[in-house]
């Protein structure tokens, strides 16, 4: 019967965590999605200028 209830605990735990995981990865990829973002639009404005001025 305690076995059960370890297992339960286990099991709640397991998706817990998994769900705290997929949230935390969700929010690095957010993350990492706006600084690629913003290094593309850099590297462009740069590309742009040193085009501009060629």
């Amino acid at each position: 019967e305690q076995l059960k209830l370890v297992i339960l605990i286990m099991v709640n735990l397991k998706k817990i965590l998994l769900k705290l995981f997929q949230e935390k990865v969700g929010l690095y990829v957010r993350k990492l999605g706006v600084d690629i973002f913003y290094i593309i639009k850099m590297s462009y404005n740069l590309n742009f200028k040193t085009m501009h001025y060629m």
